[in-house]
């Protein structure tokens, strides 16, 4: 999404109160019988409607089930885990994580939190899928792209040095910058992912992209072949593992179209051995949105049945260990 203003709303934005349905067919694709992708949501919470993140994630889990994968924002390189960079209810439940850590450049490059984030790291947890991502989304945000590029070969290098095996590094992206002929839109003045990610990729394990489908009805909505290929390709191209840090399309399309729109995505990621793990953005995220699959609590809006039970039955598939 357009960094700035997601990350005002980020902490607003949520989950939303629970929908119980059955499970879809999940998509039958050679690859998603063996339940490589772990498949979640963001945490988030309705805060100015009352909701607390834990409240916004026992929601998320009643709706779709224990969560394979979920999105987190401490934006920090604080260096507690359980209740600081993970949430304990999170935590406990031992869940595949991708942590951002915030996007203070500047302080990476001059060594201001190599301290920490090697205390991070040698105090990881080794019980499940860690991934971590730092200044997500830059396009626009006032760094430059060598900047950007100075933080990310700082930070995998200090993770290819401590990290336990099960702890990995993922940069992200903008999905519009992946996309040959949109990357533009991003920001003024961006440049392709193939420049984003023009260094030495050595310690990087993935590419994280946040792939949304932005057509504001049934009639202008892109295929999720158009949203996603473009970032699949890229991971491919560079042989390092996809990681979709946030999934979204809006509330104007009708329940089928966003239902088609998640089960064609999913049927893409499950047959790339690439992608590893996705989230889909429980928000409304003001203007930009909505993009809530869960009814907003104290709402009128809409209902997401079909849609609610696609993600379901991705999530249901997710792998267990």
């Amino acid at each position: 999404m357009f960094e700035s203003t997601r990350r005002k709303t980020l902490a607003a934005a949520g989950l939303c109160a629970a929908v119980v349905l059955p499970i879809a067919a999940h998509a039958t694709t050679a690859d998603a019988a063996t339940g490589h992708v772990r498949y979640g949501v963001n945490p988030g919470g309705w805060r100015s409607l009352g909701q607390t993140a834990p409240e916004a994630y026992r929601a998320a889990v009643s709706a779709y089930g224990p969560l394979g994968f979920m999105r987190l924002w401490p934006n920090n390189f604080t260096t507690t885990w359980r209740g600081g960079l993970i949430p304990t209810y999170v935590y406990d439940a031992k869940t595949a994580v991708y942590i951002n850590l915030g996007s203070d450049v500047a302080g990476v490059n001059k060594g201001a939190h190599d301290a920490a984030f090697t205390r991070i790291l040698q105090t990881a947890p080794k019980d499940r899928p860690i991934w971590f991502s730092f200044a997500h989304e830059p396009e626009g945000d006032g760094f430059t792209v060598a900047a950007w590029q100075q933080a990310q070969m700082r930070l995998a290098k200090l993770k290819a040095r401590y990290a336990p095996a099960n702890v990995k590094f993922a940069p992200l992206l903008m999905g519009s910058t992946f996309h040959p002929s949109r990357y533009k839109v991003s920001a003024s003045g961006n440049v392709p992912w193939s420049t984003w990610f023009n260094f030495d990729l050595t310690n990087v394990d993935a590419l994280g992209a946040d792939l949304y489908q932005w057509g504001k009805s049934d009639a202008t909505a892109d295929a999720a072949a158009t949203v996603v290929n473009p970032a699949v390709s890229a991971a491919r191209s560079k042989g390092k593992d996809l990681l979709v840090g946030e999934l979204g399309a809006r509330n104007n399309l009708s329940d089928g179209a966003r239902a088609k729109f998640l089960r064609d995505a999913v049927t893409i990621f499950d047959a790339s051995p690439a992608v590893k793990a996705a989230a889909y953005f429980e928000s409304d995220n003001g203007a930009k949105g909505p993009w809530n699959l869960l009814p907003k609590p104290g709402s009128n809006s809409p209902h997401m049945p079909q849609s609610i039970a696609t993600w379901k039955s991705a999530v249901a598939s997710s792998p267990t260990s």
